[in-house]
């Protein structure tokens, strides 16, 4: 034993490994790869290193402070995919959801009676398409809303004031 400590691997993979600098990378062009394509179609990185096959979340992101191309491949991949997450948000919006909703009543002689209501869930597809585009807002900076302007207006004689918004362009 060299005196390092041990620390337990988490549950998904079995065995001990050893902490501290010096041991070799578990980065390889494959698993890479993989990380890459499957980001590029809006899969969370979570989601991604849940595979038995795949790095740890955190070994992820060692992966992108010592290697700047890998960094820059995974900030564009991610990128990509937050575009294919808005294209699904859309499509959501987009196309009906047919689904059934069950519920009893009790009729006036008493008897329960199930009632099945089918048509569009538009509940549910509203709950994605929020759930998707308040996650890109907070992933991605592109898809923030800019803050509301405020017009404050003057008792008389002068120009109203503008504040908040984005900035004006200069011509």
């Amino acid at each position: 034993m060299t005196g390092k400590a041990l620390v337990p691997v988490p549950p998904r993979k079995q065995g001990w490994q050893r902490a501290g600098p010096g041991r070799p990378s578990s980065y390889t062009e494959d698993a890479a790869d993989e990380i890459f394509d499957r980001l590029c179609t809006g899969e969370p990185l979570a989601w991604i290193c849940a595979d038995d096959h795949m790095p740890a979340t955190h070994t992820v992101y060692d992966w992108c402070k010592a290697r700047p191309e890998f960094s820059a491949r995974f900030e564009r991949a991610r990128e990509i995919g937050h575009d294919a997450i808005a294209a699904s948000a859309l499509a959501d919006a987009n196309n009906l959801e047919i689904g059934e909703e069950r519920y009893v009543t009790i009729g006036a002689d008493g008897v329960q009676r199930l009632v099945i209501k089918r048509g569009d869930m538009l509940g549910h597809r509203k709950l994605k398409v929020d759930t998707k585009l308040r996650l890109l807002e907070k992933w991605d900076a592109r898809y923030r809303q800019a803050p509301a302007k405020q017009v404050e207006l003057p008792e008389s004689g002068s120009a109203p004031q503008i504040t908040g918004g984005l900035p004006d362009e200069e011509p």
